[in-house]
């Protein structure tokens, strides 16, 4: 019975994810639309090395989402929709399996299928999929969920990589460095050493 109880929620939680792949895979057929233009002109238009000191003319500093993917995308996938939207749907379900994985992590393993179904659900995953420009939010998703997955499995120097991936995707990725110490917390229940473990990552933040 207790082989089975450790077995059945790796598998829901397999099952989970297979139901947002297949939820999602419309989303390969579309077209580039709207901001992915923007989105994909600017990179051709700031060289990258120039735009890495700069914000290349954005408002807002996005060096790795609005440069460096973008100009790689470029590259190798060209105009081809599909491409950047298969991307971002295995960024979408590698972020959500992060998110899953700290859950079990944290003691929380029957619940995992249910982060899953919670994330997947959301119509606002057809607009992450289905708009390349979109990349930049689940660059800064994947980096929050791989840092703070990383702080449950007591990788710190890697979590701190991972918080950097989030915050120059995005800014709202500057809230990695405080989930890490949220999850430090929840592991000790010691304010003080939750603290010091993550303060690397809140200076680089």
């Amino acid at each position: 019975a207790a082989e089975r109880r450790g077995t059945r929620s790796p598998t829901a939680l397999m099952y989970a994810l297979a139901a947002g792949l297949a939820l999602y895979l419309p989303c390969l057929q579309l077209d580039l639309v709207g901001d992915d233009f923007s989105f994909l002109r600017n990179a051709l238009i700031h060289p990258l090395l120039g735009w890495l000191g700069t914000t290349g003319g954005l408002p807002y500093y996005r060096p790795l989402s609005r440069q460096v993917w973008a100009e790689v995308m470029l590259a190798t996938a060209g105009s081809h929709g599909s491409a950047y939207h298969a991307l971002n749907l295995a960024l979408l379900l590698a972020g959500t399996l992060l998110l899953a994985l700290t859950c079990s992590r944290l003691g929380h393993r029957r619940a995992a299928p249910y982060v899953v179904l919670a994330v997947l659900a959301q119509h606002s995953c057809t607009v992450l999929v289905g708009w390349a420009s979109c990349a930049q939010d689940l660059l800064a998703f994947v980096g929050i969920a791989a840092a703070i997955w990383l702080t449950s499995i007591e990788r710190r120097g890697l979590a701190i990589l991972a918080v950097c991936v989030a915050f120059t995707s995005k800014e709202s990725g500057c809230i990695a460095a405080f989930l890490c110490l949220a999850v430090e917390w929840t592991r000790t229940r010691d304010v003080g050493a939750s603290l010091r473990r993550t303060l690397p990552a809140l200076l680089v933040t």
